[in-house]
């Protein structure tokens, strides 16, 4: 009887034992599977994020280079601006030197004239004749008889021309001023407009490139935790599939090493009951019979 409970003990431990091992593996086996999977799909996002961040740079460095560009041609049209403005100015300044020194010299050349013929005005002269003595002098020609007026009337014409001209110069000098002055202005805001692109520019590419950076740095961090969560993934498939054989077998063969057990266990404790003195129907036919052999 002793050692019937001996072997109840160790099938009962060993039902225990079995029933535990199959229940860790079918625990175990669920965790591994679902990380194995979050895993998995924690992977794809990372994919997924990845490609989503080098799609924005690719657009970002497009956009980066289009500012580039614009900066280019902006700092172009202002250098051609700048140049076309400092010769026109070199222009006006030459322009305006010849003719504000011919204006002096037309003014002068009038004042010398008009002070020539101020000073210099001929007089109404009579011609002087002298006759015989005791004769009567001739009387005068007659284109003497009015005053001699010299080129007063030309020198007048000639002056007021020079005015006319000297007065031309000086309203050229002052359209000019006034062109020079609205060419200056035009350029000034031309230069004020493209520096304010140029600098609004500048601050959209920083901007732009510290996208890129940030968007870079991210790539980095996801093809880490990509290659970490694959390293991770790779230990549960391997951990899973050295778990298979021993797993399976238990999975495959529980019910039936359960049953046999259950079997060995119900004759066990039906010896132990004979041996204490208990009759069982088939047992009483088998000693039955066992005495009629021996009769």
């Amino acid at each position: 009887i002793e050692a019937i409970d001996k072997m109840l003990d160790l099938l009962k431990k060993e039902q225990e034992e079995d029933l535990k091992i199959k229940e860790d593996c079918e625990e175990t086996r669920a965790k591994d599977t679902r990380d194995a999977v979050v895993g998995s799909r924690a992977m794809d996002d990372h994919s997924d994020e990845i490609t989503r961040l080098e799609s924005e740079i690719a657009v970002i460095v497009k956009e980066v280079e289009e500012k580039t560009q614009e900066i280019e041609e902006i700092e172009k049209e202002l250098k051609e601006a700048t140049k076309i403005r400092e010769e026109e100015m070199a222009e006006f300044k030459a322009n305006k030197k010849d003719d504000e020194e011919a204006a002096v010299l037309v003014a002068n050349a009038r004042e010398v004239l008009a002070t020539f013929y101020r000073e210099n005005a001929l007089l109404q002269q009579q011609p002087q004749f002298t006759s015989k003595a005791g004769e009567a002098p001739p009387p005068p020609p007659p284109t003497w008889s009015d005053p001699y007026k010299g080129k007063q009337e030309q020198s007048k014409g000639i002056v007021e021309i020079l005015e006319l001209i000297e007065e031309d110069i000086k309203e050229d000098i002052t359209k000019a001023v006034a062109a020079e002055k609205e060419a200056q202005e035009t350029y000034d805001k031309l230069k004020k407009e493209s520096e304010k692109a140029l600098k609004a520019l500048d601050e959209a590419i920083t901007s732009l490139d510290l996208a890129i950076g940030s968007r870079r740095t991210k790539i980095v961090d996801a093809k880490a935790s990509q290659a970490s969560k694959n390293s991770e993934v790779a230990v549960l498939l391997k951990k899973l599939k050295e778990a298979a054989p021993g797993c399976d077998f238990f999975a495959i063969n529980f019910e039936t090493r359960n049953s046999n057990r259950k079997m060995e266990m119900d004759g066990l404790m039906k010896a132990k009951a004979i041996l204490k003195g208990a009759k069982y129907p088939e047992e009483s036919e088998l000693l039955q019979k066992d005495a009629k052999k021996h009769a």
